[in-house]
């Protein structure tokens, strides 16, 4: 008795998997830079969100000191994302009640520039993107 052996593993040629690999490069490369392009949005809007926030915050702390101030003597020490800047071109002032009195507030970015109109009560901000 002779004992054959076959092979019954099936493989894929060099041509198939280069092909393949062809394919996902593809993919990647039109993924890749969407998905970069995402993260920087939300990473920019995370930072805008928080931009906000310390104009709430300054009204907050104005109204708990007792104390009238500025927005730009309260941004002096709120720490911005790297490559951002926050200009007042006039004052913006809070009263000792939290009240805003309303202004211009300029922020700039390493992408963009953004020109805030602060509205009286509240600083709310109205948001006109410069660039």
């Amino acid at each position: 008795m002779s004992a054959t052996f076959r092979s019954s593993t099936s493989a894929y040629s060099l041509i198939e998997v280069l092909a393949i690999l062809a394919l996902i490069a593809m993919v990647a490369a039109i993924a890749v830079p969407r998905f970069e392009t995402l993260v920087d949005s939300v990473r920019f809007d995370t930072n805008i969100k928080a931009v906000a926030a310390a104009v709430r915050n300054a009204r907050l702390s104005a109204y708990l000191a007792r104390r009238q101030t500025t927005l730009e003597e309260y941004f002096e020490g709120v720490e911005l994302p790297s490559g951002w800047t926050v200009y007042f071109p006039d004052p913006v002032v809070i009263t000792s009640r939290g009240v805003c009195r309303g202004g211009e507030m300029l922020i700039e970015t390493t992408s963009r520039s953004l020109s805030w109109q602060l509205d009286a009560p509240r600083c709310e901000p109205s948001e006109d993107e410069a660039t």
